[in-house]
């Protein structure tokens, strides 16, 4: 058990002082590394939200404030954007300060695993690409099914491994050899995007994670392959 808990802790760490780092270019590379696909998965996921998203939402995970952002242009809800690193949350509050719907944006500095809210609190809850990097998974899922109330939807994007035979190996080729240079040499880190890369391959299957987010409170699980499996949306809803 505190081998565990000491893994959870420098996992921890290690992702909040690795995304403060490339905090500055984060959000070119992931344009430039999607072919800028990022922002139709973005809408996917506001469309996934239902109506919760005319409610109260959390952003978990929620770096530079995409999906916050590209979630509050298309309705009239209000949105708490919450992260680990406080540098992911300035350079997204320094980019997009002369957008007005910031007025129904709260930022929160804090761990995703122990969320700072009452139970119940939110209408819904949405995670993009950053579900994979909590220290510990159930933990963090078991932290949103606490604060979502009765009824309410959470909505994940994460990537998965393309399972089509041709496709598969090509996907693998492009991490290693597109993803990883691309976002070292446009931030600084190699290593970092290495560990990203990493982490997709590391993560549990589609499957697996449904499992996961039923075990943790939720029903009505939905799974969906975009562009052609590399990402995973999860539509799940409050029992």
């Amino acid at each position: 058990m505190e081998k565990t808990s000491t893994a959870h802790r420098t996992k921890k760490r290690y992702v909040s002082r690795m995304f403060s780092g490339i905090s500055p270019n984060y959000d070119l590379v992931n344009s430039l590394t999607s072919l800028f696909i990022d922002h139709y998965w973005r809408f996917r996921a506001f469309k996934a939200l239902g109506p919760a998203s005319k409610g109260l939402v959390l952003d978990l995970c929620t770096g530079t404030l995409a999906l916050a952002l590209s979630t509050l242009s298309r309705a009239p809800g209000r949105v708490i954007a919450l992260d680990i690193s406080l540098e992911m949350l300035l350079t997204g509050l320094f980019r997009h300060k002369r957008r007005p719907e910031l007025k129904r944006l709260d930022l929160i500095c804090s761990d995703g695993e122990i969320l700072p809210f009452m139970k119940d609190t939110f209408d819904g809850a949405m995670v993009a690409f950053g579900i994979r990097n909590l220290s510990d998974l159930q933990k963090g899922l078991g932290e949103l099914s606490r604060v979502i109330r009765n009824g309410g939807r959470l909505v994940i994007l994460e990537f998965s491994r393309p399972s089509m035979p041709l496709f598969a190996p090509l996907y693998r080729f492009y991490l290693s050899n597109v993803l990883v240079p691309m976002g070292g040499a446009l931030t600084g880190d190699r290593n970092a995007y290495q560990y990203l890369a990493d982490s997709i391959y590391e993560f549990c299957s589609p499957e697996d994670m449904a499992l996961l987010i039923r075990n943790a409170g939720f029903s009505k699980i939905k799974t969906t392959g975009l562009t052609l499996g590399c990402v995973t949306l999860y539509q799940a809803d409050k029992m």
